[in-house]
């Protein structure tokens, strides 16, 4: 077995697989970047996050010019609740010249929810200009735009969108909220009944509801 053949496991979402390969191969005991970092995406797959972070921390003080290692720590620090943390490593990912999608979005959302909206939308733009069928970053992209009174073009980014959220809950409810904020009531009507069918005693179904009630 390769290090190939834990990728394709890997890739087919066979971690532990994956993870039992990597483990026995000379690559691994001599810790070559490669591996180690393909071994950390599979422990983080398997939510062993303290693992994960530790292994990638070593490669962006190994390697601190590559970007994918400071981003990968900032995604398990994310995963274990290092906001402040994931924030400033994304960050660093950005210096070290990374601006994909799968950096900008987990950014910008982090971002938003620290309030710092206007950084939030710049990288929320940007994340939306590369995966323009990304319906959580659009989704997110108009929560800013809302938040600092835009509420036209939070409207116009989630208008039509809503069927295509299929059964996210919090995304619903936060479409919701948007719609409220920019008071298309009616809208956060047909979504609160599309919630009472999918997740009926959710505590944000239930709010939702009690303000739809209020409003009316």
């Amino acid at each position: 077995m390769s290090l190939l053949d834990a990728v394709t496991l890997f890739q087919n979402g066979q971690t532990k697989e994956s993870l039992s390969i990597l483990e026995s191969l000379p690559e691994a005991k001599r810790e070559l970047s490669d591996s180690q970092t393909m071994i950390a995406l599979c422990l983080a797959a398997e939510r062993k996050f303290e693992r994960a972070q530790a292994i990638f921390r070593a490669l962006t003080r190994r390697e601190p010019n590559e970007p994918a290692h400071w981003s990968n720590l900032a995604a398990t620090q994310s995963d274990l609740g290092d906001f402040d943390g994931a924030i400033d490593n994304y960050k660093a990912a950005l210096q070290r010249g990374s601006d994909g999608f799968s950096l900008l979005r987990p950014l910008g959302e982090l971002l938003l929810r620290k309030n710092d909206v206007q950084g939030a939308l710049g990288c929320l733009i940007r994340a939306l200009e590369l995966e323009p069928s990304s319906i959580d970053t659009r989704v997110f992209l108009a929560d800013a735009f809302s938040q600092i009174g835009e509420h036209t073009e939070a409207i116009r980014l989630v208008s039509d969108w809503r069927d295509s959220i299929i059964d996210d809950v919090d995304l619903l409810l936060l479409v919701a909220t948007i719609n409220l904020r920019g008071r298309h009531s009616l809208e956060a009507h047909y979504i609160s009944i599309k919630l009472k069918s999918i997740a009926p005693s959710h505590s944000g179904t239930l709010e939702l509801a009690s303000v739809i009630k209020a409003i009316k």
